[in-house]
Parts: C-alpha cells; structure tokens; sequence
C-alpha cells in the first residue's frame, strides 16, 4: 500500500510547525524553505555551498514556472528547477 503525502501536506507546511509564507503573482501560500547544503567537484578539490529550495504543494505550485518571481520573507528569488515528487510535493530550486 503506497502512502500519500498530499493527505497530511497541508499540516507538514502549516506556518506552526516547518512553513513559511511565500508569494506567486500576488497569492499566498505556504510551504517549507530551506538552504541546502551541496558540495561540487572542482578538479581535485570541491567547493562547498548552500542553495534557497522551496518545498511546496503541487496543488498551490502548479503555474509556477522557471524564471518566475517568489518572494519569501520580503526577499525576491527567481526560480531555477522545478522537481515534481509525484507525491504531491514539488521541489522548487531558487535563484537570489
């Protein structure tokens, strides 16, 4: 039996427990930001950094686009990727 995400999303993203606030053309929604760690091999050496992801429901995310404009916390990011989990959650990668 497969267990459905979408079922319990609006809870996992609810502001009181991981959430924040993010808005898409005007409408806000909420979801779960983060800076994810990444390390790139560069030659012999690797170069450590942190990219913005927004975690958010496909339901509320499904018009966002690359290049489209997400403001968090006063703060515009542009967005880069756009990674669907096929579980009713879409990893969005942000520029900004």
């Amino acid at each position: 039996m497969t267990l459905s995400l979408i079922d319990d999303l609006d809870e996992i993203l609810a502001e009181d427990d991981h959430g924040i606030f993010y808005t898409h053309e005007g409408i806000e929604y909420q979801g779960i930001f983060n800076k994810e760690f990444y390390e790139q091999d560069v030659g012999t050496a690797g170069i450590a950094s942190s990219e913005p992801v927004l975690y958010a429901s496909s339901r509320d995310s499904s018009d966002i686009e690359i290049d489209d404009n997400i403001n968090i916390a006063s703060k515009t990011y542009t967005v880069v990727h756009k990674e669907p989990d096929n579980q009713g959650l879409i990893r969005i990668t942000l520029n900004g």
